[in-house]
């Protein structure tokens, strides 16, 4: 097999060639969490269909993690690590769930500054889009991996981590994500001023996420994340609003039919 990503061998041991699928929070935390293994037994390479590295401006997606999540970042990740996402995480007040990024998974924080989780530099892979999977035949155990337009890789073990709409799942046959077709959902997310922010019910200001139901049909969410100074505007604070709502199927339809090619149409017949 042609230009393996993984390492070559050392004598007669051989260290077990994990691949894993997406370079996401979940994904990069695995890696990492194999990668501390006292014994060194993993090799642990990542392969990631995205095209732009971490460090890139367009590098890494927003999301948010409950202290839940963060206990169980808090098992892979070393003392520096825990300690930077402990100063940016705003858990422990009553705000808004903190936004990170998966490449550093803490607020305004990049990875190329800061080099976070230095174990898995140079082990993940973009560009590999993941085609599919089959078993390597007789005693040679493993699985071998094809991609689009990439070089066919071998493992030892294969972890799936790419998303709600995961190849390796469908190609395994876990039907796991049902797809609600009764519901349409419509979801927004802005930079807003301080003033706006002002203007916001107390709630969602002061409560952090908040669930808001109309009647049996209808559903959503909202939040308010944490300020960010805007360099351009001589550091005045601005504030990222996201909210989604599902609606029913059928009024969802009319909705996009009225919106044509210009989905920001949706919203004010959304208020109708």
């Amino acid at each position: 097999m042609a230009s393996s990503k993984f390492l070559p061998h050392e004598g007669k041991h051989r260290k077990i060639r994990v691949a894993i699928i997406g370079a996401g929070i979940s994904g990069l935390a695995v890696a990492n969490g194999l990668l501390k293994d006292p014994a060194g037994r993993f090799d642990v390479q990542v392969f990631e269909r995205d095209t732009v590295a971490f460090n890139s401006e367009r590098g890494g997606y927003q999301l948010r993690i409950s202290a839940n999540g963060l206990n169980a970042l808090k098992t892979v990740s070393d003392l520096e690590l825990w300690s930077l996402i402990r100063e940016v995480w705003a858990g422990d007040q009553a705000e808004a769930p903190t936004i990170v990024d998966p490449d550093t998974f803490a607020v305004r924080l990049r990875l190329g500054d800061l080099k976070l989780y230095p174990k898995i530099q140079g082990r993940v892979h973009f560009d590999h889009t993941f085609a599919r999977f089959e078993l390597m035949p007789g005693e040679q155990c493993g699985v071998q991996l094809h991609f689009d337009g990439q070089a066919s890789q071998e493992a030892d073990i294969l972890i799936a981590s790419d998303g709600s709409n995961s190849q390796v799942n469908r190609q395994v046959g876990l039907n796991n994500k049902i797809k609600l077709d009764s519901m349409t959902l419509i979801q927004s997310r802005g930079i807003i001023s301080r003033s706006v922010r002002d203007e916001l019910p107390e709630s969602l200001v002061e409560s952090g996420s908040v669930m808001f139901l109309g009647g049996k049909d209808v559903a959503g969410f909202a939040s308010v994340y944490d300020p960010q100074k805007d360099p351009n505007t001589s550091g005045t604070e601005s504030y990222t609003l996201f909210w989604s709502v599902g609606i029913p199927r059928a009024r969802g339809d009319e909705l996009i039919a009225k919106a044509g090619s210009n989905t920001e149409k949706i919203i004010p017949h959304l208020s109708d």
